[in-house]
């Protein structure tokens, strides 16, 4: 998990990392503080207890995925600071088997370099400030 001010609104904000989740793909949860109270609520309760599966559905919010089975997506997870300049911290993803070599189907592992990988995995910098757009971008 990170903790750093992404959203904008001068609040500390958090992602959590669930980089074995959806047969390893990997889902990364950005968690904008202001939208807690709502994501308790979500689930008709008010108890403190969040459901990450209501975080994608609040306004400030947002679930990022990793790409394929196996990528293992979030596996480190960091903030970077402005690496774009717009004023707005951003963060960087780690992703294991992003590159094919540690699981081919999400399941059975591969051995360095086979499967397409090379073993180095990839990392994704999000900057935080376009979420809103490439969030609205896929439907």
């Amino acid at each position: 998990m990170v903790v750093a001010k992404v959203i904008g609104d001068g609040k500390d904000d958090f992602l959590v990392s669930a980089f074995w989740s959806d047969t390893q793909q990997g889902t990364n949860y950005l968690v904008s503080s202001q939208d807690i109270a709502a994501a308790d609520a979500a689930d008709g309760t008010v108890d403190g207890i969040v459901d990450l599966g209501n975080i994608a559905a609040q306004a400030n919010s947002f679930e990022l995925q990793g790409i394929n089975g196996g990528d293992i997506t979030g596996v480190s997870v960091a903030n970077v600071g402005d690496v774009n300049g717009d004023g707005v911290n951003d963060l960087i993803i780690g992703s294991l088997g992003g590159d094919g070599s540690v699981y081919n189907d999400g399941v059975t592992p591969n051995p360095v370099g086979v499967g397409g990988g090379n073993g180095v995995g990839e990392a994704y910098v999000v900057s935080t400030s376009d979420l809103a757009a490439a969030d609205a971008a896929d439907g």
